[in-house]
């Protein structure tokens, strides 16, 4: 006996459209306001992080100053270089993503 994909007696799921309704239409606006939405907090937290980064820079600059010891001073001028350079890719990736100039760094 041949096997069937589908039980006996079950049914195939039922799609907004086998029910009338038009996805692109009744949708659109909904999709349209989600899209925004995320994307607002995902830029939010694109700038949080960025600006969580560059304070971090901000503090190993201010720390390599401060320190006598070469040695301490190399390690925190590398921790700036790595902190300011992600800083810089999350800023250009926001940009990117908010199709503008912004760079949010001076």
């Amino acid at each position: 006996m041949a096997r069937s994909t589908e039980r006996e007696g079950s049914t195939a799921p039922i799609t907004p459209e086998d029910l009338g309704a038009s996805m692109v239409g009744d949708h659109a606006d909904a999709l349209g306001q989600e899209t925004e939405k995320i994307a607002g907090k995902i830029n939010a937290a694109y700038e949080k992080f960025a600006s969580k980064l560059r304070g971090k820079a901000d503090k190993a600059k201010a720390g390599m100053e401060t320190k006598k010891s070469e040695t301490k001073r190399a390690l925190l001028k590398r921790r700036f270089e790595l902190y300011a350079d992600a800083a810089n890719e999350i800023e250009m990736r926001l940009a990117d993503r908010q199709g503008s100039d912004y760079t949010g760094s001076d």
